[in-house]
């Protein structure tokens, strides 16, 4: 990923080294696990910038989905997924929720089915891949 290709792509350099020396541990549970598939719903990501591994923000959404989700850890769940991200650096967010949930089974809806492309295990009989066009009227 380049910060080019990034929400915080308009911030400062002053602005980016403040979140990140606040950000770099791990929120959560759910948190350490994003982090290790770079999944950009994680505090922080990796990417690389000139050649060299860096730490940038991500969004950090994983403390409130625990906080949501921490109850149901090891219940049954079923989860809808919209979007897998953009082939071929897809899936992470999918393979945190993977790890994170016991017994999960989860819907994952695209609008590209190269998107569904993936260079990693997954269980076919709890994972659903669908397209999913907005542009189309379905009946």
């Amino acid at each position: 990923m380049a910060i080019k290709d990034h929400q915080w792509k308009t911030a400062s350099i002053n602005e980016l080294d403040f979140w990140l020396s606040s950000h770099q541990e791990p929120t959560c549970e759910l948190d350490k696990i994003g982090r290790n598939y770079n999944c950009d719903k994680c505090n922080t990501q990796t990417a690389i910038i000139n050649g060299n591994e860096v730490f940038i923000p991500g969004h950090n959404y994983t403390k409130i989905y625990e906080n949501i989700f921490k109850e149901k850890r090891n219940d049954k769940v079923k989860m809808l997924e919209i979007g897998m991200g953009c082939y071929p650096t897809n899936g992470h967010s999918l393979r945190m929720w993977c790890d994170y949930f016991s017994d999960l089974e989860i819907h994952v809806v695209d609008i590209n089915e190269k998107n569904f492309d993936c260079s990693f295990y997954y269980d076919n009989s709890k994972v659903f891949f669908h397209i999913l066009d907005p542009s189309i009227h379905y009946n």
